[in-house]
């Protein structure tokens, strides 16, 4: 399965709009455009996906940055979260994943996929913008996670 088709078959919320898990991989694909695959520390990337949340995703209805940050590590080879002490999430819950000091990126087989394929991060892009949000919320979207909002169209 190629890295199109993990994130097509990327686990959502059923039955009404779930976009936490896509505002991390667009958060994450921005930061792979600007550091590559380094580690992204939850307490850096906490506030700035809470506000993703808040702004695009009604956050008091789907929660904080940690959800997404824990769970995408359960979807197939898209993310990977580790503490100092190893592999594996050490539990959903923000003050858990801040006392851990742990770290999210994006999976090292996606990484090898996007620097296989520039047109790759892209082609994710839009699908995730298309798939889970308006069409007016593109452009502010690749903004607030520094992409360049030309990547929506």
């Amino acid at each position: 399965m190629d890295a199109m088709e993990r994130v097509r078959a990327m686990r959502i919320g059923r039955g009404e709009r779930a976009p936490r898990k896509p505002l991390l991989l667009l958060f994450a694909l921005g930061r792979f455009q600007r550091d590559g695959g380094a580690p992204i520390p939850f307490a850096t990337a906490e506030d700035p996906v809470d506000a993703l949340l808040h702004r695009f995703a009604s956050a008091q209805r789907y929660g904080g940055a940690h959800h997404p940050f824990h769970h995408l590590a359960n979807d197939d080879r898209l993310w990977t979260v580790e503490t100092p002490q190893g592999p594996g999430s050490p539990g959903p819950s923000a003050r858990t994943l801040r006392s851990s000091r742990a770290t999210g990126r994006l999976h090292p087989e996606l990484l090898r996929e996007l620097a296989a394929d520039p047109g790759l991060p892209a082609r994710l892009v839009r699908f995730l913008l298309a798939e889970h949000f308006p069409a007016q919320q593109h452009a502010d979207i690749c903004r607030e996670v520094g992409l360049d909002p030309a990547q929506a169209a």
